[in-house]
């Protein structure tokens, strides 16, 4: 069961915005015989149920599915190859109960099946006299004239992030109170860090299903936590455990909040090296923090620092038996592996609270749109003072580059002789990319496409993943995520 709806509190939010790809698990297809029949009967009723006479908006927020992301294994683990492919389309048959389920499994069968539900919500609405918003992979559609030039399009893979920009849209565009419906959890965490960059006066979140619903007043919970801890939260919530870090063994999340009270130090930490990242080391102040924090969730009056220390004293005592340890490897972690789970963590966070950013195009600022070539939408740029931050920048790149003498970038000067030195132009082309897809310049995944011999020919290296490419997809994935191109003098 979806759950009973919002309280009456909740229902004075003049805006509904809907977690989609989580929501879609848990409405049952149950009057729907085809997936054309499925947006009408099945899901405008929810979303009518969750409406009051007060809602005059209601966005309908969708994930989107990129191969190489920081989230494609979790899906993997989650069962992504256990469900069957099954082509989404007015006349289908729609799946029923497990094989509803199934059907959900495969990335493919989502990312088409959102696509089309956006589409059938804006026809379906079109008289309607609330507005409503959908995604629709980068873009967002609306069944009314409304400005969306600061949430289309949008650079974020996951619904969560999403649903952010289209909160802090609704407030800027007058609306003071929002309702939100989820059943994810990362939903909450990053909702009650930004709420005060939102910019609303009331948040509530219609979280869980069935029995378990309830309303979480976000306003409330914020004002309670504080400044501090709210800044804190998404870096807590991702190293103890989260959609794409591991957990630690037998460790809860109410046990590390238990021990992140006892340990207040470690707020200052968290939020230090969520803003520079490059401030962690094995030898910093930081990691030392951590460090003890993580002594203290397994054992809260152990009296030493080291996490190793801990497992040899838990293990000799007799507080952890040797058959209660499936892998010796399993009680608290190894402080070796310390910060490559950092390093993840810092990856999930900084995908995710990294989204107020204005971008920043170069056209118009003195660059020009070169005839033929390629667009690279973002660049990561370091320096020593503040190496995390980002700015998007419009850079054009040739497949084809002519290098003289004038042009610094690729000048190779020929030589006719050592007494009579002449510089000629030369022609390079474009031989290979390198692209990086990852919020920071630290984490992420990389990718190569190398151009073959014959003339369009492209192989697309991903790890051990070797596959014959095109060049519209090199282009595509140099657009949005190159990070190094190499030219062959031709």
């Amino acid at each position: 069961m979806p759950g009973p709806g919002p309280s009456s509190s909740a229902k004075e939010a003049s805006v509904v915005v809907l977690d989609m790809a989580a929501l879609i698990h848990i409405i049952k297809t149950q009057r729907a015989r085809v997936f054309g029949e499925y947006t009408q009967m099945d899901l405008i009723p929810y979303l009518h149920s969750l409406m009051t006479d007060k809602t005059t908006r209601v966005d309908a927020v969708w994930d989107k599915y990129i191969e190489a992301s920081l989230k494609t294994q979790t899906r993997v683990k989650r069962g992504g190859t256990a469900g069957y492919r099954t082509r989404v389309s007015a006349k289908i048959p729609l799946p029923k109960g497990a094989q509803w389920q199934k059907f959900l499994k495969d990335s493919q069968n989502k990312d088409e099946l959102f696509q089309y539900i956006s589409d059938e919500l804006l026809k379906t609405t079109a008289g309607s006299k609330y507005l409503l918003l959908t995604t629709k992979a980068n873009l967002v559609l609306s069944n009314k004239p409304t400005d969306l030039e600061a949430l289309s399009p949008c650079q974020q893979e996951e619904a969560d992030t999403r649903i952010m920009l289209h909160l802090h849209h609704a407030a800027e565009q007058g609306h003071t109170k929002a309702y939100l419906r989820t059943v994810d959890s990362d939903v909450v965490v990053l909702a009650i860090n930004l709420l005060q960059e939102l910019g609303l006066s009331e948040l509530w979140i219609g979280f869980g299903s069935g029995k378990a619903y309830k309303d979480i007043p976000i306003h409330h919970i914020s004002e309670m936590l504080g400044s501090q801890k709210c800044q804190a939260l998404p870096l807590f919530h991702a190293f103890t455990g989260c959609d794409v870090v591991s957990a630690m063994y037998g460790i809860g999340k109410k046990t590390a909040w238990n021990a992140w009270t006892a340990y207040p130090e470690v707020t200052d930490t968290l939020i230090m090296i969520t803003q520079d990242p490059t401030s962690l080391t094995l030898e910093s102040v930081h990691m030392r923090v951590l460090e003890r924090w993580t002594v203290l969730m397994y054992s809260k009056n152990c009296g030493v620092k080291s996490v190793n220390e801990t497992r040899k004293l838990l293990f000799t005592h007799g507080i952890k038996s040797l058959d209660s340890i499936p892998d010796p490897a399993c009680l608290t972690p190894a402080w070796e592996a310390c910060p490559a789970h950092c390093s993840v963590c810092l990856e999930a966070v900084l995908s995710k609270i990294q989204r107020f950013q204005t971008p920043v195009s170069g056209v118009g600022n003195g660059m020009t749109e070169p005839k033929s070539g390629c667009h690279i939408g973002q660049i990561w740029k370091m320096s020593a003072r503040d190496a995390h931050s980002s700015s998007t920048v419009a850079v054009w790149w040739p497949v084809r580059a002519t290098v003289s003498a004038t042009a610094l970038d690729f000048a190779v000067p020929h030589c006719a002789s050592e007494e009579a030195p002449v510089v000629i132009s030369s022609q390079y082309r474009l031989s290979a990319v390198v692209s990086h897809a990852g919020s920071h310049l630290f984490f992420g995944h990389y990718i190569s496409q190398i151009r073959e011999r014959r003339e369009d020919g492209w192989l697309r290296c991903s790890d051990a993943s070797v596959r014959r490419s095109s060049w519209s997809e090199v282009s595509e994935d140099a657009g949005d995520n190159g990070y190094l191109l190499f030219y062959v003098k031709s």
